[in-house]
């Protein structure tokens, strides 16, 4: 989700023929994109792709499922404005009504195939860990894989109002495993935290194991979370 240099992405291109859409550094924010395999990429919605500050976004069709993914990096300072602007960056490219049009007009596809909802995924680094649930409504978005022992600040209430707003579970969060969770450690020099999410609205149903995973594909301070999910026709 996350480029540190531009020679990474022409590198990793150049490598593995994998489609990569990719947004301009802003201050304070690393690159922030998506990695399309290319054993799917044909599944791409042409001219869906989107590009703010802290996120991008592109459609695909994919096993039945109209989808929008989207890469996000909420802004990390303790600051209201900034924090709220990256938040809303994001809302408006899921409530955008432009990717209807693009579904539309893809040629590659059956017509009947593209009139659905478009169902969201979105990989985030909230900068907050948002803790157990704190209300029955919110046990149908956050599961009990996360940490104990988390006083909610103003950002992770934003970003939990943001989640229910939207109807996006935090799908890494409900993983069967619940001991290993930290996302962010800041190379061991701050305290292990969980504060990067794949959020989804696609029915619960369909949406299986996620986690996360250890890497040591590159140098970085975050690992890796995940989740899996059926296709329509499975």
């Amino acid at each position: 989700q996350e480029f540190t240099a531009a020679k990474d992405v022409e590198g990793f291109m150049k490598q593995t023929a994998h489609r990569v859409i990719v947004t301009a550094p802003v201050e304070g924010c690393r690159a922030c994109g998506l990695v399309i395999n290319r054993s799917i990429s044909r599944c791409i919605i042409p001219g869906s792709e989107v590009f703010r500050p802290r996120a991008t976004a592109v459609c695909v069709h994919w096993e039945g499922w109209n989808l929008r993914l989207v890469a996000g990096h909420l802004a990390a300072k303790d600051l209201k404005e900034p924090y709220q602007n990256s938040i809303k960056d994001i809302h408006d490219i899921i409530n955008s009504e432009s990717a209807l049009g693009k579904f539309k007009e893809a040629k590659h596809f059956d017509k009947n195939l593209l009139v659905g909802p478009i169902y969201n995924i979105i990989g985030i680094d909230a900068q907050v860990s948002v803790g157990p649930p704190q209300s029955r409504e919110e046990e149908n978005f956050i599961g009990q894989a996360t940490l104990k022992g988390q006083t909610r600040n103003w950002k992770a209430w934003r970003f939990v109002h943001f989640m229910l707003e939207n109807n996006l579970a935090l799908c890494n969060t409900f993983s069967s495993n619940i001991k290993d969770l930290y996302t962010w450690g800041f190379l061991l020099r701050n305290e292990p935290n969980q504060i990067d999410y794949i959020m989804s609205d696609l029915p619960q149903g369909v949406r299986k194991e996620s986690g996360v995973h250890q890497s040591s594909a590159i140098v970085t301070d975050h690992r890796a979370t995940f989740a899996s999910f059926i296709g329509k026709w499975w």
